[in-house]
């Protein structure tokens, strides 16, 4: 989401690629070869820099994973307002259009973005297979989707969607307070997490959490407009960073990859360092002491 500068219709300049082309190296260098993209990211801009990225790189295409997404429509509604499209049309000429400014041949993964309420499930499943069938993509999936709307899809598409995208941070926890917090009087259930438990403890699915770092607000110094539960945060992140001999990105991501499944964190980081930073999460195994501990000062209350 980070690359191709601004959200504007200004075109791609020589400063945005290069900005692109380092952090994407960095990546590279870091084991990291799994690009998530959507159309809208940098309106176009983020997958064309990454297209120009990958052709100059000229890397082996099945030494990457590439994804993309496709369903919301920037600012065509009232008064600017986004809306949700998943139609047949919409969402074919949407993915074409990420695989040229891509560059590559195809789609690893085909994410809806976001549930359209007029969603005709039936049609999205004849469209997944439409895709396949022209050699546009290989597997599909959705991300911010309720249980139950991902259920009224796989009815009509059998084939497993594997990969789903969710918020998940120490700050979004809702996942796991589901869970933790059933059967009592904080349980709550409309955000869509019920259901989800039990898909995310089977080891069949690849969970991508996004804002899976909260933006840094626990991973760097103290800053304006800090609380003292948010202090808290920083200082225990700060001391088992030190205690594993670590960065504090690490921690926070490893606490995340602590979870009994196939999780993976996206970074929206274009920062070089922080990428490294990032990377380093994969040899970090937080104990069940400090992983209670750290979800316990951000959670800032006991469990039932």
């Amino acid at each position: 989401m980070g690359l191709g500068g601004s959200w504007s219709h200004d075109p791609l300049t020589a400063d945005d690629q290069q900005h692109a082309d380092v952090a994407l190296q960095a990546a590279m260098e870091c084991g990291i070869s799994h690009f998530d993209h959507a159309d809208i990211y940098t309106l176009g801009k983020a997958e064309a820099a990454f297209g120009n990225w990958y052709r100059k790189a000229g890397a082996d295409r099945s030494s990457v994973i590439i994804q993309s997404k496709a369903g919301i429509r920037i600012g065509v509604g009232r008064n600017g307002s986004n809306v949700y499209d998943l139609s047949r049309n919409y969402l074919l000429e949407s993915v074409q259009r990420s695989i040229e400014r891509l560059q590559c041949e195809y789609l690893d993964i085909f994410l809806l973005h976001r549930p359209d309420p007029l969603m005709d499930a039936g049609e999205v499943a004849d469209t997944f297979a439409e895709m396949q069938e022209r050699g546009f993509v290989k597997t599909f999936g959705t991300s911010n989707f309720p249980f139950s709307v991902v259920r009224s899809i796989q009815h009509y598409w059998k084939d497993p969607m594997r990969t789903h995208q969710l918020q998940g941070s120490l700050m979004h926890d809702h996942l796991i307070a589901h869970l933790v917090d059933a059967h009592t009087r904080a349980y709550q259930h409309a955000d869509g997490s019920e259901g989800w438990w039990g898909a995310f403890l089977k080891d069949t699915y690849d969970w991508q959490v996004w804002g899976a770092t909260d933006r840094g607000r626990f991973t760097g110094g103290y800053r304006d407009g800090m609380d003292q539960q948010d202090e808290a945060i920083v200082v225990k992140v700060r001391e088992l960073a030190a205690s594993y001999e670590t960065s504090t990105y690490a921690i926070v991501l490893a606490w995340l990859m602590k979870l009994p499944v196939s999780i993976q964190p996206l970074i929206g980081s274009t920062d070089p360092e922080r990428i490294r930073m990032s990377a380093q999460s994969l040899s970090v195994q937080l104990s069940k002491e400090h992983w209670y501990d750290l979800w316990l000062t951000a959670r800032n209350r006991p469990l039932p």
